[in-house]
């Protein structure tokens, strides 16, 4: 066989594995194995920032309208008044306070245990030296040395390298006993999350086959040797958006035919 075609039949057989496995850009790219999507971002080759509606909209139209290469839904909101439950800021503006939400603050059963709730783990991006870093930790931990947060989005729990659903009050237990999950964390669920490792950063949903609860999650993600990661709402919220060119992977949670509209997601450019 002449090598022009030698040549064409491989080009002809990397095109097909480059379309089966992954949708490709510059800065990110998308994998899906072992019941996961997984979108791979570099940090210092993307700008990276929070979104947080006036009301509620799909992610679908959010990554429309920002213009975004990447969206993924983020921090918990109450679908009854449409208020977060998650800090989120950018550029040292607070843009979701959780603090606001009367139907949070002033209930009785939850009064107690707000402290846990407002401290809850978030993704913090970060420059460091000039450097862009991200890192995930509690809401109210101290900044890294040389370091300024850029933005940040919580939602919770803290997956990697510890998890510790008592301290963020997604779970209550009594006697050795949960008798509160108000978050869906023992129930196998679909979930939606972010990892990190080294300079790259990982935004993550389950397919539509594999619902996990937390603690199946937890052991999944371990395999991956990630540093860090980090749970965002799950369930009907979940939903990831990615464009290559003209190729969209858009991939939700709410039932055939509809989307389930999100206060807060992440977008990449």
């Amino acid at each position: 066989m002449p090598n022009k075609y030698i040549i064409l039949l491989l080009l002809l057989i990397l095109e097909i594995c480059f379309e089966v496995n992954f949708v490709r850009a510059q800065n990110y790219e998308i994998l899906h194995e072992n019941g996961l999507y997984i979108t791979k971002i570099n940090l210092n080759s993307s700008k990276i920032e929070p979104y947080v509606s006036d009301d509620l909209e799909t992610i679908f139209d959010i990554a429309q309208k920002t213009k975004a290469f990447v969206a993924i839904n983020t921090g918990f909101f109450d679908a009854k008044n449409k208020k977060t439950v998650s800090f989120i800021t950018k550029n040292g503006k607070i843009l979701a306070n959780p603090q606001e939400n009367e139907n949070l603050s002033n209930n009785p059963e939850i009064i107690p245990y707000l402290d846990k709730i407002y401290n809850r783990g978030e993704l913090r991006i970060l420059n460091c030296n000039n450097r862009i870093k991200a890192d995930i930790t509690y809401h109210n931990d101290p900044v890294e040395k040389d370091c300024l947060i850029l933005n940040s989005t919580q939602a919770g729990p803290i997956l990697l390298p510890y998890m510790n659903l008592e301290k963020e009050f997604f779970i209550l237990k009594q006697n050795g006993k949960i008798v509160r999950d108000g978050a869906g964390m023992t129930r196998r669920t679909d979930r939606s999350m972010v990892a990190i490792k080294g300079e790259n950063l990982f935004f993550i949903i389950t397919d539509e086959d594999n619902p996990l609860n937390i603690f199946e999650l937890h052991d999944k993600l371990k395999d991956y040797r990630f540093d860090k990661a980090l749970c965002f709402d799950g369930g009907g919220s979940v939903s990831l958006f990615v464009k290559n060119n003209e190729k969209i992977f858009y991939q939700d949670r709410e039932e055939k035919d509809a989307s389930r509209k999100i206060k807060s997601a992440i977008i990449v450019y």
